[in-house]
């Protein structure tokens, strides 16, 4: 596996062989600001979702690198025969039902050595299950957690990752300072609303509330936003 968690097994994709670089600030594909292991990267949402599909192939590297070395030491070996004891007596079991009578003794009571493995069984399935549960909880936390807080007019919650130390994605956090520092253009999620945010600024501007930097900070704002509302656009209708 190389450094972009890649290997020869793998689908190929567009992304196969690139290196993944920090975007510049005005550049309109700059929508997600990636945490990586050397620092913060201004990437697209297509490259960041490459990038964690990265991380988490390194992850399962190193897991499967780990998980090998421990079973070749005496303890995995040893832990290993117990398990596969185990489950070949589950199956044997399963295979011969009658021979859980053998395990009984003459007080119609199972001997001890059967009702441990009894247990087993009955640990392995609540442990399953809790499992389960908890890959459940923290996959839906995670989820929230780490999405953008901004909620659309429909009431849906921004999809992109949320900035280090921040409620709100790249996006929406640069949408933020150019409407709290000069003038509200409003939410600008779909056609519409960006007639209307650019109506705002052409009043602005003539009304001469605006100076030549704040009237480029918002007009890169609409141009980000409108961008935005096309790909959403033609996501949905894919």
């Amino acid at each position: 596996m190389n450094e972009n968690g890649q290997n020869g097994a793998e689908v190929p994709n567009k992304f196969n062989g690139i290196e993944i670089k920090s975007r510049e600030k005005d550049d309109p594909l700059a929508q997600v600001c990636w945490h990586g292991p050397t620092g913060d990267l201004l990437v697209s949402r297509e490259e960041a979702e490459e990038l964690r599909r990265r991380a988490h192939l390194r992850a399962a590297a190193l897991q499967k690198q780990q998980k090998e070395k421990w079973l070749a030491s005496a303890g995995g070996q040893l832990c290993m025969k117990f398990w596969n004891a185990f489950r070949e007596y589950e199956d044997f079991l399963q295979e011969n039902p009658e021979a859980r009578h053998m395990a009984m003794g003459w007080n119609d009571e199972y001997y001890d050595e059967h009702k441990l493995f009894e247990e087993g069984l009955k640990v392995m399935a609540s442990y399953a299950d809790e499992q389960a549960e908890t890959r459940r909880k923290s996959l839906e936390k995670a989820r929230k957690s780490a999405r953008c807080q901004h909620l659309h007019v429909s009431g849906e919650q921004c999809g992109s990752p949320k900035m280090r130390g921040r409620k709100l994605c790249y996006m929406h956090e640069r949408m933020e300072e150019a409407r709290s520092a000069t003038l509200d253009l409003g939410p600008m999620e779909d056609p519409d609303s960006i007639q209307i945010a650019i109506r705002k600024l052409q009043s602005a501007i003539i009304e001469g509330k605006l100076g030549p930097r704040q009237v480029g900070q918002l007009a890169y704002t609409i141009q980000l936003a409108a961008w935005n509302v096309t790909r959403t656009t033609r996501l949905t209708a894919d």
